[in-house]
């Protein structure tokens, strides 16, 4: 497991991806930000489906993962990846967490 760490409103920032005319954040950088293991976040969303419902989580489309790892440089290496990676709207997810 990852250590925490305090993180900048900029780094937050510059993890948010537009898709689907949302603010998301990938699976990764939800872990990454709340230091835990990508896996650990996604059993938290199957998990609790009714907290994480289509509309506020998704899977990528495989074009969708192509664009990412072509515009984001901190997510070049998902193209090596065979599973889509998963999207969670933001505030959703920064809401869900604060309990």
């Amino acid at each position: 497991m990852e250590e925490m760490h305090a993180i900048t409103p900029c780094e937050i920032e510059a993890l948010l991806i537009d898709l689907r005319g949302q603010k998301v954040m990938l699976d990764r950088d939800v872990a990454y930000v709340y230091g835990v293991e990508t896996r650990r976040v996604n059993e938290a969303v199957k998990n609790n489906t009714e907290k994480f419902p289509e509309k506020y989580c998704f899977r990528l489309q495989p074009s969708e993962k192509q664009y990412v790892v072509e515009n984001f440089d901190h997510l070049g290496n998902l193209d090596k990846s065979p599973v889509e990676p998963r999207a969670l709207k933001f505030k959703h997810t920064v809401k869900r967490t604060k309990k």
